[in-house]
């Protein structure tokens, strides 16, 4: 009792207004290259901005060449220590987004600020084969933080550790991808990501495309691995900007993902806010939101499965015509500005704002 009388302001009642009146909240990357995970970053910072907070990115790498992040100030350090060092004294949220952050974000707050820290995966599952490494990531997950995370699958991994997490899921950022009704939609193209990190399992995806029967459709990719592109038949788009993937979701029939495991993958929900069907395989993380037979296909993970899911949808129109509708609807229910309110509101249960002394 006598410590939380002497203590219990100091520890629970930080002052982290701006002198504007808004929250200082500072987001710590140790990239910012093209991936899901940072441009869900970037949506945060930019909405929080829009909602009248200070908000900075605080970066091992420099400001974004393929996002535009706009009025948002990007402060770049040599490595963490530096970074620590600079980010301890300020009385501000402060904000882990991966798990090598954490360690200094906790640290660097606390004397100063408050910790928050962004769970966008259980970051374990990239370890499969390190254990070590795997149990590091676990241990990142700190009651001393406030957690906010994308999906109820992370919410519930998280539970299972004692952790309380508040859900906040990625959102459309509809004026970036919507249908285009000047675009012609084609009936012969599968589009998938184009990646090789494991746990997307584009391999699955490429197996049951070459088991197409008949004159196969062409298999179009996007990303930053165009070596993928290594047959006869498969396009791959480089590096494309905002509209031009929302151009191939325009135009493409089908749209495929077979992950393993997603934290919550945006990508499915921007091509039902195109109006492109998708086949998707069950990654926990797009269980919120992925109904098989309602608004997607959802095969098993087997080539086979995944090969008839497809077949099927581009023998059958009807169908393609009854998911894609299904699927904008849920676009719409996920759209960005709905998400970006339940952001701001979490940063300000953090830090209420005063009680006026006339209320």
């Amino acid at each position: 009792r006598l410590f939380w009388e002497r203590w219990g302001a100091w520890l629970d009642q930080r002052e982290v207004r701006a002198p504007g009146g808004g929250l200082r909240i500072v987001y710590v990357t140790e990239a910012t290259g093209v991936g899901g995970g940072h441009r869900v970053v970037f949506q945060h910072l930019l909405a929080l901005h829009e909602a009248g907070h200070d908000v900075e990115l605080w970066s091992l790498e420099g400001r974004p060449d393929w996002f535009d992040l706009g009025p948002i100030e990007v402060r770049t350090f040599a490595g963490y220590d530096e970074l620590e060092r600079e980010l301890e004294p300020l009385e501000a949220i402060k904000v882990a987004t991966w798990w090598v952050t954490a360690e200094v974000v906790w640290r660097a707050s606390v004397r100063h600020g408050i910790p928050v820290y962004f769970v966008q995966d259980i970051e374990s599952s990239y370890y499969a084969a390190d254990p070590e490494t795997a149990a590091r990531a676990l241990d990142s997950y700190r009651q001393e933080f406030r957690v906010l995370t994308t999906s109820s699958w992370n919410a519930e991994r998280l539970r299972e550790l004692h952790i309380a997490a508040t859900i906040v899921a990625p959102g459309v950022e509809e004026h970036r991808f919507f249908v285009r009704d000047d675009v012609e939609r084609r009936a012969d193209v599968v589009l998938a990501l184009g990646r090789t990190d494991p746990l997307k399992d584009f391999a699955l995806t490429r197996r049951a495309w070459d088991r197409l029967a008949g004159p196969p459709p062409e298999l179009w990719l996007f990303g930053i691995e165009p070596q993928l592109a290594d047959a006869p038949g498969i396009r791959h788009v480089q590096r494309p900007s905002d509209a031009e993937v929302n151009e191939l979701l325009n135009t493409a029939t089908v749209f495929v993902q077979t992950s393993r495991h997603e934290g919550f993958c945006l990508p499915i929900l921007e091509a039902m806010a195109a109006g492109l069907p998708v086949v998707c395989t069950d990654a926990d993380g797009n269980r919120d939101f992925c109904v098989d037979g309602v608004n997607c296909v959802m095969p098993a993970a087997t080539a086979e499965a995944v090969a008839g899911a497809i077949a099927r949808l581009l023998d059958d129109a009807a169908l393609r015509e009854r998911l894609a509708a299904a699927g904008r609807a849920t676009a719409r229910e996920h759209r960005w500005a709905r998400r970006a309110a339940e952001l701001d509101a979490f940063y300000r249960s953090l830090a209420p704002a005063p009680a006026r002394a006339d209320a």
